[in-house]
């Protein structure tokens, strides 16, 4: 009966990552109105901060303001007083960092002039609106009109837009977002290939991009709304860029001196698991997905910030939460911003975290507001919000496999990859297009009985080409490739998959035969997929 204790607990926790509601109990931030910030603005119709940045220049904290005006504005932190005005040339920003008063990148909006990113795009001003340099974008993986890297039906341009532009070493990080008329999941969408990401390397002016980072779980058919093909970019404490997606907890950091990418996850509470579509969906503005966003590091106290955005289909308006993580990503707290917050951008005070309050900004003409919380942790709990219940997706069906070449092809493919000989044993086969929650809720019941299944003949096998990113989710869990897990590296699985369902799979073979072959989806796992492991356990211990 060890089995049943030890597995019991883990029925629950399926439970919780499933298609259904998410009732996990967590630790809840509270927000402590600290400060207030009052800002006087000249252009009543122009009161929302697309960019903002809070820094300490010769002792003296300022805050830099765009209003979308061809200005930077800079204030005065302590008096809230205007002390400058920085023109500039093009007619909208999309971002900018102020390193100091000689040295201001500013990244343009392309759209609002030719071609989609060339020379002047990028630029290093000064506190007198002088140009500097104007920083060219020769080899960069983005169409224009005098660099054409691939077909101009697939091009991609660059997103760095409601974010302070991630600069760090004198170097400006970016990401790519595919522009053409497929859906994410078409095959288009899929092929070719281009960079998500790269940087420009402000001191050797060249463009510099690196393929090594794709989009996680991706294959064809796989749909998620276009919005979904953003990725965020942040600096993470080692001054390296940190590349977020919004439909999956899980991120990458990419270490320049070493030219390696590692990856970790960081996974909200309050929401349930971000499911693909059934179909292809194109809705910008959503009102039932919930999505993260950036990871944003805060120095004054060595804690990470996820923000995740919350759909109008819970509160009848935009919301926001934010996750609070320790410097190497652990899970600390979780809580909801107040009402009426926008996080477009936010800022860090010592501990305090700012953020831009339009409902009190859009009700005042002439000033723009922004609030300084405290955030509390507090030992209290709140159940999850259900985001994902009535969100169809493909991989919610169960399979029963009862081909019989097909039940002996997967012993072949079995025995081939792992040289398992057993008689008898249990095996759960994870391909990489798993829907999210299957995959983390397979590493999640392996890692809280590995030791029983190491000695109950009990196997799993990660079907991924990514090995880089396999290893990091086993890790994640305190896992590793050992003589019960496996990875299939080339994917051989598919060539043994006759199903339209790519969930996990979970085979059980006694006596060199096999009793139970069954694709799961997350519901179904709760019901079915623990109960026939401890069957099997009970049965080789008898």
């Amino acid at each position: 009966m060890k089995i049943i204790k030890l597995f019991l607990p883990i029925i629950l926790l399926l439970f919780f990552a499933s298609c259904n509601i998410n009732k996990e109990k967590v630790s809840i931030i509270e927000f402590e109105l600290f400060d207030e910030i009052i800002l006087d603005i000249e252009d009543f119709s122009k009161n929302i901060p697309y960019d903002m940045q809070l820094i300490n220049e010769e002792g003296r904290d300022l805050l830099i303001l765009y209003l979308n005006n061809k200005k930077l504005l800079i204030y005065d932190y302590e008096t809230r007083e205007l002390i400058n005005t920085i023109n500039l040339d093009w007619k909208q920003l999309l971002c900018s960092y102020y390193v100091n008063k000689d040295s201001i990148y500013v990244y343009y909006n392309a759209s609002y002039n030719e071609g989609y990113m060339h020379d002047s795009i990028l630029q290093l001003i000064d506190k007198n609106s002088n140009i500097k340099n104007n920083y060219s974008f020769k080899g960069s993986p983005v169409w224009c009109s005098e660099n054409l890297h691939y077909n101009k039906d697939s091009v991609s341009y660059s997103g760095l837009f409601f974010q302070n532009l991630p600069y760090s070493r004198q170097k400006i990080f970016m990401n790519f977002i595919k522009y053409n008329n497929s859906y994410i999941g078409d095959s288009s969408f899929l092929s070719p290939q281009l960079p998500l990401v790269g940087y420009f390397d402000t001191q050797e002016n060249k463009f510099i991009v690196h393929d090594k980072i794709t989009f996680p779980f991706f294959k064809e058919g796989i749909y998620y709304p276009e919005i979904m093909k953003h990725v965020s970019v942040s600096i993470s404490k080692n001054n390296n860029p940190v590349y977020s997606f919004k439909y999956t907890p899980i991120f990458y950091e990419y270490n320049i001196k070493t030219d390696e990418i590692s990856s970790n996850s960081l996974k909200s509470k309050l929401i349930d698991t971000i499911l693909p579509t059934k179909e292809p969906c194109s809705d910008f503005k959503t009102t039932e997905l919930a999505y993260y966003k950036e990871i944003l590091f805060n120095s004054f106290n060595n804690l990470n910030y996820r923000l995740i955005y919350l759909p109008e289909a819970i509160y009848g308006e935009e919301r926001y939460s934010v996750i609070i993580a320790d410097s190497n990503y652990n899970y600390i707290a979780e809580g909801i911003i107040p009402e009426g917050h926008y996080v477009n951008k936010v800022m860090f005070k010592n501990e305090h975290i700012i953020i831009f309050n339009a409902e009190k900004t859009f009700a005042n003409e002439g000033k723009v507001f922004f609030s300084v919380f405290k955030l509390n942790i507090t030992k209290g709990e709140e159940e999850g919000i259900n985001i994902s219940e009535n969100r169809d997706t493909n991989y919610c069906s169960t399979s029963k496999n009862n081909d019989e070449n097909s039940n002996k092809n997967i012993i072949e493919y079995v025995t081939n990859l792992t040289n398992i000989h057993d008689s008898s044993y249990a095996i759960t086969i994870v391909p990489a297009n798993s829907c999210p929650s299957c995959i983390e809720v397979v590493l999640e019941s392996y890692k809280l009985n590995k030791e029983v299944a190491e000695n109950s003949n009990i196997y799993l096998i990660l079907s991924t080409n990514n090995l880089t990113q396999a290893k990091s989710m086993l890790i994640e869990k305190n896992l590793y490739i050992s003589k019960n897990i496996f990875i299939d590296e080339e994917e051989e699985y598919l060539n043994y998959h006759t199903s339209n369902s790519f969930n996990p799979r979970l085979i059980i073979i006694k006596n060199n035969e096999i009793v139970w072959d069954t694709i799961y989806n997350p519901t179904e796992m709760v019901e079915e997929y623990m109960d026939k492991i401890i069957d099997f356990h009970q049965y080789i211990h008898e």
